[in-house]
């Protein structure tokens, strides 16, 4: 009897839980998705790819709620009904009739932590893939809506009061060659083309110092190459020609100027470096454990910084690395305990309308998710106090955790 009791709560808490995650989570990823689709001006297949890649990361503010939505809704409806208080007028404890939500809670947890490990940086990755691979269009969707266009990697900027096809009118550019000196130009009009990754061909390695000379910083592309390098890789986008006409180009000493149509080649490199937000859970074990293993810090030490800039690098490093770890720790447990406080205020309250259940569900549940995001911002920004501040991100839990005891521990003794 108490077999199909529970199998009946069981499958009424897994139907509802499917059907409001699925809502809540695809509300959540197109309405993120839309601000990154004007942004990068992509086309219908990129657009529904990028929306998928964004799901499994929008189910981490989805589940806590769906989680409280759900056992409200459930335990409200079968208190309405009486079912319940026939349950329990049959010798069924209220403790037994809890169970499935356990159940269900520990589901909940279990299917977070395979997002969070991988599922989730999988597609964090990916997405951060979607339109870089299509640099072409970001271009010239991003000069025709802003007017500007700047690839950081190739420290190349440029501006155009006009674009029309592959023609860019009033223009000013500036460029950074690999040398690190620095040009900028002026002209009427420019032309511009790509050419795909397998045409482009690979920047020159720049020599290194000889004897007597001074030692030459190491670039990002040279760093990101070297053995033991496990977080960042580098990846070729193509390479772009920009034909200026009737150019004034000057260095920026200004100390020349000229004026002819050169065209400018662009190989377009850059180094892809892992976030936390893109690492599984053992490889954030690994950042914590040693941040001077990562890019960042490899990086920063190839281009001279002092060992007070370097102490605080690998402070900020491990600051990230633990509010990423810990917001996923507390949004794990925050889907467990808000399981147990939606059934009790369910059977408390008789909850039995969906818009009644989700009214109750979106404070406790918003709550814990406002004081993880809190916690993450405050740990970042303060790295030095980084452990003394991780309880923010579990307050929401704590405040959860007590208004569990009180009423579920009030409902038991019913």
């Amino acid at each position: 009897m108490r077999r199909i009791l529970h199998r009946y709560i069981f499958m009424e808490l897994i139907k509802v839980l499917v059907l409001s995650t699925a809502a809540l989570t695809f509300f959540l990823a197109i309405a993120y998705a839309l601000s990154q689709l004007r942004e990068r001006g992509l086309g219908p297949a990129d657009s529904v790819q990028l929306v998928l890649y964004f799901v499994p990361a929008m189910l981490v503010f989805a589940m806590p709620i769906s989680a409280l939505l759900t056992t409200t809704l459930v335990y409200g409806r079968l208190s309405a009904d009486n079912e319940l208080t026939a349950c329990r007028a049959s010798g069924i404890s209220m403790s037994s009739l809890l169970w499935p939500a356990l159940a269900v809670g520990l589901l909940i947890g279990c299917a977070n932590f395979v997002l969070f490990d991988r599922v989730i940086p999988w597609a964090k990755e990916s997405a951060a893939r979607v339109g870089t691979d299509h640099i072409e269009r970001i271009f010239f969707n991003r000069m025709q809506t802003k007017k500007s266009f700047e690839y950081k990697a190739a420290g190349f900027y440029i501006y155009a009061k006009h674009t029309e096809g592959q023609m860019l009118y009033g223009v000013v550019a500036r460029y950074s060659n690999p040398s690190g000196q620095r040009f900028e130009a002026k002209a009427p009009a420019a032309y511009v083309r790509f050419y795909k990754p397998e045409a482009a061909t690979e920047l020159p390695t720049p020599p290194r110092p000889e004897a007597g000379k001074p030692p030459r910083h190491l670039t990002r592309e040279e760093v990101a190459s070297e053995p033991g390098c496990w977080d960042a890789k580098v990846t070729s986008r193509g390479r772009a020609m920009v034909q200026f006409f009737d150019v004034y180009a000057s260095d920026e000493s200004n100390e020349r100027s000229m004026l002819e149509s050169p065209t400018i080649w662009e190989v377009l490199r850059e180094t892809q470096v892992l976030q936390p937000g893109q690492m599984t859970l053992g490889e954030l074990s690994r950042r914590l454990g040693n941040p001077r293993d990562t890019f960042d810090y490899r990086y920063a030490k190839a281009v001279g910084a002092g060992p007070v800039a370097l102490d605080a690098l690998e402070m900020s490093l491990r600051a990230a690395t633990v509010a990423e770890m810990q917001s996923r720790y507390a949004s794990m447990a925050s889907c467990v305990l808000l399981v147990g406080l939606g059934a009790a205020l369910g059977t408390m309250f008789r909850h039995g309308h969906i818009l009644t259940a989700f009214a109750v569900s979106m404070g406790p549940g918003l709550f814990a998710i406002f004081a993880v995001l809190l916690g993450v911002h405050m740990v970042k920004g303060a790295p030095a106090q980084a452990h003394g501040l991780i309880w923010v991100m579990w307050l929401g839990n704590m405040v959860v955790a007590v208004l569990d005891v009180i009423l579920v521990g009030r409902l038991l003794r019913q």
